[in-house]
């Protein structure tokens, strides 16, 4: 038995990938994101990770105000974060049990306009593969009197939209446990690349009764690429995989001596 340094190269070059591979992979959450604001929402900009429109990625960015950030002259909103437990239905209007009307997971509160998505967008920080996006969505507070939203969710890499799926949900689906919804795009995004969520009043819904509880999470992982290659000889990190292969290789020739 012996080792050689190109295998010696090559086991320490799929290490390095490996753990390359191990570091990339992140998932990025739309409630996680909220809470690391604070208790003060900045202004927005695109460069941040998440940004909210009035609309879609296009449109112009959502205004910050207390807990949220909305758009007054159609009311939109998203931000307001929701726990479980909270946001019942306002007194007077609950034609179900109360119980029936909570948040079921913690999330973010979305109110679409009446005939205008409120988009929830996320910006690749760098490069990476696209493994899967998960939804949650419930209707809260009034919910229960709504025909619901729907979601259309969609990939822009390098300008050209791709549509990855749509669904509604209303208090009907959503009344005690969240609707789960799962895409496996596979696609390579950029860095600055987007994913786009659009929160709509579904198909014939006014702005007043359609409220959401939502949460996403942006699975991804590194991009496949060959290792880089070793250093030639005559570096000091291949002149120590020599000295260190030399070594295992006297030492099995001395043990394996009569």
């Amino acid at each position: 038995m012996s080792l050689t340094l190109s295998s010696l190269r090559l086991a320490a070059g799929g290490a390095l990938l490996a753990a390359g591979l191990a570091q990339a992979a992140a998932v990025y959450g739309l409630r996680d994101h909220f809470d690391s604001l604070g208790a003060s929402y900045p202004v927005q900009s695109t460069s941040n990770l998440w940004t909210f429109h009035r609309g879609s990625y296009t449109s112009a960015l959502l205004t910050p105000s207390g807990g949220g950030y909305y758009a007054p002259e159609v009311y939109q909103q998203i931000g307001l974060r929701v726990d479980v437990g909270t946001m019942g239905c306002t007194p007077g209007f609950c034609s179900v049990p109360l119980a029936h009307t909570l948040a079921t997971f913690d999330g973010v509160f979305v109110h679409p306009g009446a005939s205008t998505s409120t988009a929830a967008v996320f910006h690749a920080p760098t490069a990476m593969r696209l493994d899967e996006i998960e939804l949650w969505s419930e209707t809260v507070a009034n919910g229960h009197v709504s025909d619901g939203l729907d979601a259309r969710v969609r990939a822009i890499i390098g300008g050209v939209a791709h549509d990855i799926g749509s669904f509604n949900f209303n208090h009907a689906n959503t009344a005690t446990a969240k609707l789960q919804s799962l895409f496996a795009p596979g696609l390579v995004l950029g860095a600055g690349d987007l994913v786009e969520i659009r929160y709509g009043a579904g198909p014939s819904g006014s702005y007043l009764y359609d409220h959401g509880n939502v949460n996403v999470f942006v699975r991804t992982s590194a991009v496949s690429a060959p290792p880089n290659p070793m250093p030639e000889p005559g570096s000091l990190s291949l002149v120590a995989l020599a000295s260190l292969g030399l070594r295992m290789r006297a030492g099995l020739s001395a043990r394996a001596a009569p």
